[in-house]
């Protein structure tokens, strides 16, 4: 039997990521467009850079439980 997941992780199975990403968007909005283009390369390298190999370590580490959480929680929002 599984937990189920606690605070943010209900929502999200990154929230760290989430909340960085929307910081940069927010600064972004203050301050200047070319921010924008910077937010694709952060998704980028946080996406298939850390995420990627996240959720490969955590499948093998878990697997059943892992996977079982991957498919009741979005990976973002």
């Amino acid at each position: 039997m599984t937990r189920s997941p606690a605070g943010s992780y209900r929502f999200s199975r990154n929230p760290i990521y989430v909340g960085m990403f929307l910081s940069v968007v927010g600064g972004a909005a203050l301050n200047s467009l070319w921010q924008f283009a910077a937010l694709a390369i952060l998704y980028a390298i946080i996406r298939w850079g850390v995420v990627a190999r996240e959720e490969a370590f955590l499948t093998r580490k878990f697997s059943a439980p892992y996977t079982d959480y991957a498919a009741r929680v979005r990976r973002w929002l």
